[in-house]
């Protein structure tokens, strides 16, 4: 399915008014285990509260899972940069774990799905939006002009793309939860996309939500 675009956006769609303060770096990873850790719920309905957690694999520290810190970004003939997700660890905070590449995320973490209600796409990892609900931003040192995602989320979910100035100039959204064996029309790991010009920052907002995201590539604004 191809990534659904910024035009097709509800201009009228209310967006999260902000972020959870930004993470801590000692900030312990069972606090996001036991958050995320929960008995999956048997076909939910997409417009269900979000009741549906990830349960992930056990441990009370990141975990390696084959981990590659050194491991480079992939670049596809039309210039997009794919983020390298395999140099994440299970329970990590993703925050600066990309920060050579010019990106930095917040509240953000990795981990590994065992709910089948958030299947991963092409990686064993995946970054959700914890240690708290809902919100997940990504910063750029210098601007892009495309980010694209596979998402998953218990509740409908915006991609805002913002400017210098933290002006919303295009978004893309799910309008209804898209977890895997739901009722939902919307498959899991639905790929959105958002142009713009100049983008400094994405966020993710889904109120009280969870969302998964994989497959995160994008490219530099030409200009930059």
């Amino acid at each position: 399915m191809p990534p659904t675009s910024a035009t097709q956006i509800d201009s009228a769609l209310p967006i999260s008014t902000g972020l959870p303060a930004r993470l801590n770096p000692n900030t312990n990873p069972a606090t996001a285990r036991d958050q995320w850790s929960s008995a999956p719920t048997a076909n939910p309905s997409p417009n269900s509260s979000p009741s549906n957690p990830l349960t992930i694999v056990s441990g009370s520290a990141p975990q390696p899972l084959g981990a590659s810190p050194d491991a480079t970004p992939h670049t596809t003939p039309g210039g997009r940069t794919v983020l390298p997700f395999e140099r994440l660890h299970c329970f990590e905070d993703v925050a600066d774990c990309f920060a050579d590449l010019g990106l930095h995320f917040h509240n953000a973490i990795a981990l590994v799905p065992s709910n089948p209600s958030y299947p991963t796409a092409h990686n064993a990892l995946v970054i959700v939006s914890a240690p708290h609900n809902g919100a997940l931003e990504i910063q750029f040192d210098r601007p892009i002009s495309t980010l694209t995602a596979c998402i998953t989320s218990s509740r409908p979910m915006t991609m805002s793309a913002k400017n210098k100035t933290a002006a919303i100039i295009a978004r893309s959204r799910i309008p209804s939860s898209n977890l895997s064996g739901s009722e939902s029309s919307i498959p899991a790991n639905h790929p959105l996309i958002v142009m713009a010009p100049a983008i400094y920052s994405v966020t993710f907002s889904a109120f009280d939500g969870q969302i998964a995201i994989s497959d995160l590539s994008f490219s530099w604004a030409t200009d930059s």
